[in-house]
């Protein structure tokens, strides 16, 4: 930060100037002002209205980085015109689950709406936009963009609402109205789909209203995308002749019409429960319909809301980064969770612990179905995870820290990622916080001991005897910088959790249990610095690390330690200031958390903010990775700033004490609240605890205010 500087006269002077006559010392200067106290980066700009992000202006001061729609089945960013082209741009669609050889493929856009009049495009030139708002409608899902085109024949307004359907996850819509007040037509034209890298057959439209199927080869995988357009007011418009794959109509000077675009995908194998047979004939009511259905789905979805009172800018990022999650997630998919979700295939897709240990906890408090559904995933790739132990020659199973498809791991075997072995125990972990929020023995027989099981005889014959202990050796650390280190304490710390929760399984559902799972669960204990007595996140830690993220600090949270707060707070003093400027965002998440913990509410709130005001992107706060670079949409860093909410100002622990034989737990979930004086108050929507879902108020001073949520 740059300050005005001061200027002092010295004492000396000042006494010497006293000495000469006829000259009077200049007064003492004030004394200097205290140093501005240390600043953050810059607020966010937000909306006048908490549920819709708008931007004004095709070109606006900040670069646009598009807008993400999704339904956990489907998901594609867009771009200004609010369609899957932008004058001769397209982004990529992604469908969850769809790996070819291993990789999630970028599949064309959706919705490829192309406007257009002679040689003009709409979106290739925006100065010919001379009207222009888009908003982000969180509460509906919808991408609304309304704009005036006027490449020199007069203007045409555009209205388009665009939307991935969420009571139908497998179609994509589009509906746009169109008023032509230039003196020429106005062709509106679907792109054909191209799908690279596959055998593509693609049928001719047969006349008005014809669907039109295109179907793509890879190795191993098929999928279809039909596309239906048409006019919807008024009807007697006549497609023209577009070529294969295209469907085109003209709308002459003068006219106005409704359209609507819409995509069905059949992705094979993985498929929603409700997914469509075909594509129907679209008409007004089915359009309207579809829409009032998908507002609908959304409606029922923010049911689980969290409301802050008093931060308007929190207030906003909170529900963006919701809306995110919930773009990329839903309860009939087991095809997990990608970092960037449904909005790009960086790290090829592949799912990480990211899941298991952010965005599950983020969403399992008022979404457990959710939850369950990233843990199907892990049950459903379990033969994977087999398959992964015998590679290692180890009995039972290891999960891949890249995983897709099958569950095998998708790293070579000598690098070092290869090696992060505790996202195993991160899976446990997740396991035992869902038994804990929803009690279902169902789930923990059918789908959570035939995972236990296995994984705990894995760290059994991984684990080494060592003195009196045992210590996992030569594994990734969520410190990634660090190398192949011994004595993890976070790998240590999940290794045991697996190893407990596998034994307390056994003993409620009446199943034999390794006595050796006990032994080693009792020997896998963290190392300690000789001089301060704190816990060592490794072996070979120096006081002069850098570390990439968080590591030790998370054994508090997402690890359910329960530190005493004299420890939590040495720790958090000591390693927070040692973590890379340019990490990821999750690690000032977990700073907020635990320094909400430890009453230091207004660094809560500080740190808070640090996790998401370098990291999100104008217009519509798309997560980014790094603040350094865009890489959207990171759910990872998104459902860490949820958290912070959730687990931090709020309190929520999910670690109840209960007694084994009778799994006796508190009527509600236990809050220990820690909000910034600023906040006026903040509320839970259907916080959901062992199949009773409660609204929660928190206001600062006073106790938890809690009612039964009425759901729909």
């Amino acid at each position: 930060m740059i300050r005005s500087a001061r200027r002092r006269v010295a004492a000396p002077c000042l006494a010497l100037l006293a000495l000469i006559p006829g000259c009077k010392p200049s007064p003492p200067p004030a004394p200097a002002a205290p140093p501005d106290p240390p600043r953050g980066p810059a607020p966010i700009r937000v909306s006048a209205d908490p549920w819709v992000i708008s931007v004004d202006r095709w070109e606006d001061e900040f670069p646009y980085r598009g807008a993400y729609l999704g339904n956990g089945y489907l998901g594609q960013r867009l771009r200004q015109s609010g369609s899957g082209v932008s004058g001769t741009e397209t982004l990529p669609a992604f469908v969850a689950g769809f790996y070819v050889q291993e990789k999630l493929v970028a599949l064309p856009p959706l919705l490829p709406l192309r406007i257009s009049s002679g040689s003009h495009t709409f979106g290739a030139d925006p100065a010919q936009v001379t009207s222009y708002r888009q908003e982000l409608r969180l509460r509906e899902g919808v991408l609304f963009t309304r704009a005036t085109w006027d490449f020199g024949q007069g203007p045409v307004d555009l209205e388009l609402e665009t939307v991935m359907l969420r009571q139908q996850p497998d179609v994509a819509l589009l509906r746009a109205r169109l008023r032509n007040r230039s003196g020429a037509a106005v062709r509106l034209d679907t792109l054909a789909p191209e799908f690279a890298g596959a055998t593509v057959k693609s049928a001719q439209i047969v006349g008005a209203g014809g669907n039109v199927p295109t179907a793509a080869t890879y190795p191993g995988r098929r999928i279809a995308y039909t596309t239906a357009f048409q006019p919807l007011d008024p009807t007697d418009l006549a497609p023209v002749s577009g070529g294969a794959g295209v469907s085109a109509y003209d709308l002459p000077a003068g006219q106005t019409a409704t359209f609507a675009l819409a995509t069905h995908v059949d992705a094979g194998a993985t498929k929603p429960r409700a997914a469509l047979a075909q594509l129907p004939r679209l008409t007004t009511g089915v359009v309207a319909g579809w829409l009032a259905g998908h507002r609908a789905a959304w409606k029922r979805l923010w049911q689980a809301d969290i409301e802050i009172d008093g931060d308007p800018e929190a207030q906003e990022i909170v529900r963006a980064c919701l809306f995110q999650l919930f773009s990329s997630v839903r309860a009939d998919i087991d095809a997990g969770v990608p970092p960037m979700g449904l909005s790009d295939a960086a790290f090829n897709g592949h799912v990480f612990w990211d899941m298991d240990s952010w965005m599950l906890p983020a969403l399992l408090p008022q979404h457990p179905e959710v939850a369950r559904a990233m843990l199907e995933y892990r049950f459903r790739t379990l033969e994977g995870a087999t398959a992964n132990a015998r590679a290692e020659k180890l009995p039972g199973a290891s999960y891949a820290w890249e995983s897709a498809a099958t569950g095998r791991e998708t790293l070579p075997g000598a690098a070092t990622f290869s090696r992060g072995r505790h996202v195993t125990g991160d899976i446990a972990l997740a396991a035992r916080q869902y038994f804990a929020a929803t009690n279902d023995r169902s789930w923990l027989q059918s789908r959570a001991w035939p995972i236990l099981r296995p994984t705990a005889d894995n760290w059994v014959a991984r684990a080494r005897p060592e003195g009196s202990g045992f210590v996992i050796k030569q594994v990734s650390t969520p410190d990634e910088l660090a190398g192949l280190v011994d004595h993890s304490a976070w790998t240590q710390h999940t290794a045991r959790v697996n190893l407990e929760f596998a034994a307390e399984t056994a003993q409620i559902l009446g199943q034999p249990a390794n006595p050796r799972w006990a032994q080693v669960a009792k020997g896998l204990t963290y190392l300690r610095d000789k001089k301060t007595g704190l816990i060592l996140p490794y072996a070979g830690f120096a006081e002069r690390t850098a570390a990439k993220q968080a590591d030790v600090l998370l054994l508090e949270h997402p690890g359910q330690e329960r530190l005493p707060a004299a420890e939590l707070g040495r720790m958090y003093d000591y390693y927070a200031p040692r973590v890379i400027k340019n990490g990821p965002a999750m690690t000032d998440a977990i700073h907020a958390i635990i320094a909400a913990r430890l009453g230091r509410d207004e660094e809560a709130l500080r740190r808070f903010q640090e996790s998401y005001r370098p990291f999100v992107r104008p217009p519509y706060h798309l997560f980014s990775e790094k603040p350094s670079r865009d890489n959207l949409c990171f759910l990872t860093g998104a459902a860490g700033v949820v958290e912070a909410v959730l687990y931090g100002f709020a309190g929520l622990r999910l670690e109840q004490p209960v007694e084994p034989q009778t799994r006796e737990a508190p009527e509600r979930p236990r809050l220990e609240p820690h909000l910034p004086a600023s906040w006026k108050a903040l509320r839970l929507r259907s916080l959901q605890w062992r199949g009773k879902a409660w609204d929660v108020e928190l206001k600062p001073g006073a106790q938890p205010a809690w009612t039964p949520a009425a759901r729909s």
